[in-house]
């Protein structure tokens, strides 16, 4: 599910970039904009059975809601807590997967809120990936069967996460990158992949992120994934046309432009 697609500047239609995936009936949650809690339970998902997110980097488009989650999910497990007293350790966690470069950000911003301070009743666990937009990558598992590829992206002098995301035993690839220059290196992958959402901020080239162009030359090279959905889409309505028209041109039934708050694609019967 696509919980926001916008780019930094939100419209009536769409905020800020911001994803959702259920693997196997857990929720895996992509970048912090506002209001995440209320876009969760929009969806049907209880916040607190968010146990592993994703900040694909520290641009305040993708960072500022972070510490409203916490916040939330602090007061959520207040009276959890005063249910179960003797309960030890935390009431709920959060294991969050980083850049290594922007681990420091986020413990500083958590504790600007003193939220760090609050971990006896929720507590934030950072696991920061040492990627680079040159070359270096990271793996992880997730769970019942699921497995990342963390691959950095180029955006200025950032390299924000893409992620490859697989189960090898139900066949199912799904793709993301977001607020990123189009990379071969992740856009090899998208053949055989149920799903690319790409950053595609314009419809031609465009410095720092995806453009419509380049990303159709590039998919025509490598192979085109089942479905490609841009993402941090432009707050301009007519540019927004001139991305619909070009992907329309060339693959009209290997995209669709996303709805916020609607889900892409049920991954519950193959796993």
């Amino acid at each position: 599910m696509t919980l926001g697609s916008s780019c930094a500047v939100s419209t009536i239609e769409r905020g800020n970039t911001s994803a959702l995936f259920e693997l196997s009936g857990r929720p895996l949650l992509i970048d912090f904009p506002g209001d995440v809690c209320r876009k969760l339970l929009q969806a049907g998902v209880d916040p607190l059975d968010v146990k592993t997110a994703v900040l694909t980097h520290r641009h305040v488009d993708h960072l500022h809601g972070l510490p409203s989650f916490v916040h939330e999910c602090i007061q959520l497990c207040k009276p959890l807590r005063a249910a179960r007293p003797n309960t030890p350790g935390p009431m709920a966690e959060l294991n969050l997967i980083c850049p290594e470069s922007d681990a420091d950000l986020v413990e500083r911003t958590l504790d600007l809120f003193g939220l760090a301070e609050q971990s006896d009743l929720y507590r934030v666990n950072l696991h920061p990936l040492p990627v680079t937009a040159e070359g270096e990558t990271a793996k992880g598992e997730l769970w019942d069967g699921w497995r990342y590829e963390a691959i950095g992206g180029r955006h200025g002098s950032l390299a924000p996460l893409g992620l490859v995301i697989q189960h090898d035993g139900a066949g199912w690839k799904l793709i993301w990158s977001s607020d990123t220059e189009p990379a071969a290196r992740l856009l090899s992958r998208a053949s055989g992949a149920q799903i690319l959402l790409h950053d595609t901020q314009a419809a031609s080239p465009m410095a720092a992120h995806g453009d419509a162009d380049t990303l159709i030359a590039m998919l025509n090279e490598h192979g085109w994934p089942d479905l490609f959905v841009p993402m941090h889409l432009p707050a301009d309505d007519t540019e927004i046309a001139a991305i619909r028209t070009e992907l329309d041109r060339v693959a009209p039934d290997r995209f669709r432009m996303p709805d916020d708050g609607v889900w892409l694609l049920d991954l519950r019967a193959a796993t």
